[in-house]
């Protein structure tokens, strides 16, 4: 009798153990796109640092500053494009996206976005310029 207790009380605590590892590891399973995303960017930068303590060569070094460079660069030109995107005044806007174009431009930084950040101009310049916004006052 005393056997069956105890075997039964080692069943349920294995019991609790294995739902307990497997309610975490589903868990930490991503749950988006960005988490996915992100999670595979954190591992590849964290397998870069591994390498780049494990063997400091000069190439790993030299990518090492080009990488922090670009975070750099690339966390100033989204500041920029957030500035302009909260931005209540349309010619205010059109300001900071001009200041966000010549960052892109001065730096040959994501050249890419010269575009975008064009076509967000010139709808604002729209929309600053449209008959709708020179209302006759009453």
């Amino acid at each position: 009798m005393f056997v069956l207790i105890q075997l039964g009380l080692l069943v349920l605590v294995v019991t609790i153990v294995v739902g307990y590892v497997f309610r975490r590891k589903r868990d930490e399973r991503p749950r988006d796109e960005v988490e996915l995303r992100t999670q595979f960017y954190q591992e590849e930068v964290m397998n870069f640092l591994r390498r780049l303590r494990n063997s400091r060569t000069k190439t790993l070094l030299q990518r090492l500053e080009r990488e922090i460079q670009h975070f750099h660069q690339a966390t100033t030109l989204d500041q920029l494009l957030e500035n302009a995107e909260y931005e209540k005044d349309p010619q205010a806007a059109i300001d900071r996206y001009l200041e966000a174009l010549n960052y892109v431009m001065h730096h040959g930084f994501e050249t890419d976005r010269k575009s975008e950040i064009e076509d967000h101009i010139k709808r604002l310049q729209e929309k600053v310029h449209s008959p709708a916004s020179f209302s006759r006052p009453s």
